[in-house]
């Protein structure tokens, strides 16, 4: 370990840049792997019949299915915000945290926001919101429990 003034601006702003650049690698990997039962079903049955047995597995087994992609979302999101943590002093855990938040929300409102502009919906907004505020309590929440 080493000597820093965690109360520097620079820190900070690098806890916060740490954050971001690890939730997007969490997100390149995980996005990988979970393409991995699309590749499956391409491979094993072709492309056009693939796309019909994919969907009829995902809605027969949607717990399951569920839980691969919630699964590959925890491992490599927590993972890396773990990796993240463990090498910054404990004081900058939630401003890494916040890092993993920032990018979380852009994603959201970049999948949102076209919806919203075409038709709004109450629905849509209500989603966000929430999301929005679950994002920025849980990632700062969940770095600070893993430092």
């Amino acid at each position: 370990m080493y000597e820093t003034n965690v109360n520097s601006k620079k820190e900070k702003l690098i806890a916060v840049g740490i954050g971001i650049l690890f939730m997007f690698i969490a997100l390149i990997l995980q996005g990988a792997v979970q393409l991995i039962p699309g590749i499956y079903y391409i491979l094993k049955y072709g492309v056009t019949d693939s796309v019909n047995i994919l969907a009829k597995f995902e809605l027969s087994d949607i717990i399951i299915y569920s839980f691969f992609i919630g699964g590959t979302g925890a491992i490599f999101q927590e993972g890396l915000k773990f990796i993240s943590v463990d090498t910054r002093p404990k004081e900058l855990a939630i401003l890494i945290g916040l890092g993993f938040s920032i990018v979380d929300i852009i994603i959201l409102y970049g999948e949102a926001v076209p919806t919203i502009i075409k038709e709004v919906h109450a629905l849509i907004i209500v989603e966000v919101a929430p999301n929005t505020i679950s994002s920025l309590l849980f990632h700062p929440g969940t770095a600070m429990l893993l430092k």
